[in-house]
């Protein structure tokens, strides 16, 4: 299953290192990660530039389109690029290197449609900031964390 890695970047540069360590270190490499960045007036783009691989793809828009937006045209990207699923990710988090693996894994097992991983604050690291969520449909959908603490 082909996932599409989809971030989207605002003078970001001062995050990217940790994301692109935690990138590289995928064991799962059927994945096109796609950078969509919203104007940035810092040296994200020639950062990300000097950072990407084979399977990234850069995509620099000439306003800030805000973060749905370029969520939603990475998404639209990933999937005329042929990717099956998309992971929607923030570019300022750590994460292990079995998370795509895990994550379509999961996909398989229970024959769904979406996943989300255990996500854990930056500090204290131990302790849970989400073991997933629903959507309060009274309150306009919002979005309740399940696990917090």
């Amino acid at each position: 299953m082909k996932v599409g890695i989809i971030t989207v970047t605002y003078n970001s540069r001062d995050v990217l290192e940790d994301f692109f360590l935690s990138i590289r270190a995928q064991t799962y490499s059927e994945y096109t990660l796609y950078i969509i960045d919203n104007a940035s007036s810092d040296e994200t783009c020639s950062y990300a530039e000097q950072q990407m691989s084979r399977n990234s793809v850069l995509i620099r828009n000439a306003e800030n389109f805000g973060f749905a937006a370029g969520t939603n045209q990475g998404i639209r990207r990933a999937l005329a690029d042929g990717c099956e699923s998309v992971l929607l990710i923030n570019n300022d988090v750590i994460f292990g290197p079995d998370l795509l693996g895990q994550l379509v894994e999961g996909l398989s097992i229970h024959q769904c449609g979406l996943v989300t991983p255990l996500m854990y604050y930056y500090q204290p690291s131990d302790q849970i900031w989400t073991a997933g969520g629903k959507l309060q449909r009274y309150m306009g959908f919002r979005s309740l964390h399940i696990g917090d603490g």
